[in-house]
């Protein structure tokens, strides 16, 4: 344009994408910086995220930006935790699958599911050898209380991530409430 851009704001969509100082004004020609930073400690694989910057463009008072990524991780577990939603009327053994999958070079080897609550029960497959791996796990009815919670730890062969976590929880729903 022909104008100063004067940048108002700067407004990351979620708390794990943070903006720095940025160039508040921008002369005509000329190119301004606005810092962003993102977390990525808890994501993995494809990754979107918006950052809305409010400036004196009347045309354009409110720009997207949109920041991608694939964050990369040496061992997916999807999903990270399991919650069972159970019924006091209907009781079952229903079981939910958890898939380990290394990205590493190196075969990955997991030793049996450990816990300290024997509320639930997991077992652990080989499905691809070296690369991918599935946990059943399953609630022990009747459960100790209305809501019990308990993790699976898993050690692995590989140095960068001595051990694989999963989270368990499960939820006894009334009848009526």
């Amino acid at each position: 344009g022909t104008e100063t851009l004067s940048i108002r704001d700067v407004r990351p969509g979620c708390g794990c994408t943070t903006a720095g100082t940025w160039d508040k004004e921008v002369e005509p020609g000329k190119s301004g910086r606005i810092p962003i930073q993102f977390n990525a400690g808890s994501f993995s694989g494809q990754v979107g995220k918006s950052i809305t910057v409010m400036c004196n463009d009347v045309l354009s008072s409110n720009v997207m930006l949109q920041l991608k990524a694939n964050v990369w991780t040496p061992i997916l577990v999807l999903p990270a935790s399991v919650y069972f939603a159970l019924s006091e009327e209907r009781l079952t053994n229903e079981t939910k699958v958890v898939r380990i999958v290394s990205n590493l070079d190196a075969p990955l080897k997991l030793s049996e599911p450990e816990s300290t609550n024997t509320s639930f029960r997991a077992t652990l497959s080989e499905k691809i050898p070296g690369k991918e791996y599935e946990l059943r796990v399953t609630p022990v009815l009747p459960l100790t209380t209305s809501h019990v919670m308990a993790a699976f730890v898993m050690k692995t062969s590989a140095e960068t991530v001595p051990a694989v976590r999963v989270q368990v929880s499960a939820s006894m729903q009334p009848t009526i409430s």
